[in-house]
């Protein structure tokens, strides 16, 4: 075991240089920003919780979390240990998330970070990626490597730490934290630890809204940074299979407890080990029977379940959820490939954990083979809810007096309508109910 230490001589004068150093970086980068047209504008903010870090390796572990973003965090048990010289090339020790981003387009790089024990002996981590650039695009911080991104969360000596903060640097030292990528599409981002006994909640790479401005305090903070329609968010990736062998149809009706196979973080996230309720699959999802079949129950702040869909045509749809909650509710939504459609839902008290009441959305859908995922974001009095179905149903649109249903197959017209009428095409609802072993 290597006990921790502290690298020495961070007086006034390496104070001094890092707040010049910081000065004029944020000059350069609006000099370089502008320069390029304001591109770092166009993109959204990256947006990442704990349940979007898949690789979670060694000392580190999911929590649940009052305070924590959508309920939980990723944290590090105290046991002394520490890497203080620099990011390891194997570490035993960290965790690893995907997300989507442009080309060439300017990220600053923030942690929200606690020290357990309000401990300044437990308040770094390295970060690194799978192909970052600086903003002279060199290559910075890559994984497997000895260069990381230093994240402390004390913000100069003696300042000590209480709570939540945002960080983005280490005080006595001058690194960029403003990064970019020379290809868009996917990358990854590791945090691993430098000092254990670190929590996280959050990270944000932000192109605009955080390019110059921390999104929250350095101590006692409380700002929870909201993953929406226009945040990108982490893109699925995984290898997650069909529960019944196809992708799910969308018109249609899918069993929450048929979701995706490929097991705990792959096709699905569960804060605790075993199925609570022993019934239906033998999975981390705990689910237990109900009148329409199964239920998933024992639902937690930050666990997920995808689906394998498939949209049979871009249009507008109702989706609805089955829910039940005894007491108040927590909140949830749902992602297509990432990106939030729902904006966010509450489960209501419904008076019994069996007690159904269906909650609805309108949302906008793309045609296509996608993966659906359940988000729970925050609990309720002592649970998010039991969830037992979702359903989509094609809103009607009229054009020309014609009026269609999205995903309902070709009708011919009315033969021979009256003079002065036009002739309408009427479609089922296509609503169906997925099968699958039991």
């Amino acid at each position: 075991m290597v006990r921790r230490g502290r690298v020495c001589g961070r007086g006034l004068a390496e104070r001094n240089r890092g707040r010049m150093g910081r000065a004029l970086g944020a000059l350069a980068l609006t000099a370089i920003v502008a320069g390029a047209g304001m591109r770092a504008y166009a993109s959204s903010d990256i947006v990442l919780y704990a349940p979007d870090f898949a690789s979670i390796q060694g000392n580190w572990a999911p929590a649940s979390s009052s305070s924590g973003a959508g309920g939980q965090l990723l944290t590090s048990a105290d046991r002394g240990w520490s890497a203080t010289s620099n990011a390891l090339t194997a570490p035993a020790d960290y965790i690893e998330a995907t997300f989507s981003a442009p080309s060439y387009t300017p990220y600053h790089v923030w942690l929200r970070l606690r020290a357990a024990s309000d401990s300044k002996y437990n308040d770094s981590v390295w970060v690194q990626f799978s192909d970052a650039l600086d903003l002279n695009q060199a290559g910075v911080y890559a994984i497997g490597s000895t260069s990381g991104l230093l994240l402390n969360l004390e913000n100069c000596k003696g300042c000590g730490v209480a709570g939540w903060g945002w960080q983005d640097k280490a005080y006595w030292l001058q690194q960029p934290n403003v990064v970019q990528f020379a290809s868009g599409g996917t990358h990854t981002i590791r945090v691993q630890t430098r000092e254990d006994g670190v929590q996280i909640d959050q990270v944000v790479l932000s192109p605009a809204t955080y390019l110059s401005a921390s999104p929250g305090s350095v101590t006692g903070d409380t700002k929870i940074v909201p993953r929406s329609s226009s945040t990108t968010t982490v893109p699925v990736t995984s290898s997650s299979t069909p529960y019944s062998g196809s992708a799910a149809l969308i018109p249609g009706l899918i069993q929450i407890e048929q979701f995706d196979n490929g097991g705990e973080g792959v096709s699905y996230h569960d804060t605790t080990t075993g199925n609570n309720g022993g019934a239906f699959r033998q999975t981390d999802v705990d689910l237990e029977p109900s009148p329409s079949g199964y239920d998933v129950g024992w639902v937690a702040a930050g666990e997920w379940l995808n689906y394998s869909v498939n949209v049979a045509t871009t249009g507008t749809y109702t989706a609805e959820f089955r829910v039940a909650c005894y007491g108040s509710g927590g909140t949830f939504h749902l992602e297509m490939n990432g990106t939030n459609v729902t904006g966010t839902m509450t489960v209501p008290n419904t008076g019994g954990w069996q007690n159904w009441q269906t909650v609805t959305a309108t949302v906008s859908l793309a045609a296509g083979t996608q993966t659906a995922r359940l988000v729970m974001d925050s609990g309720g009095s002592s649970a998010v809810g039991n969830f037992d179905w979702m359903q989509f149903t094609a809103v009607p649109t009229t054009t020309g007096g014609l009026t269609t249903v999205a995903g309902a197959p070709a009708a011919p017209n009315s033969p021979n309508p009256p003079d002065g009428a036009a002739g309408v095409t009427t479609s089922p609802n296509l609503s169906w109910k997925a099968a699958g072993a039991s």
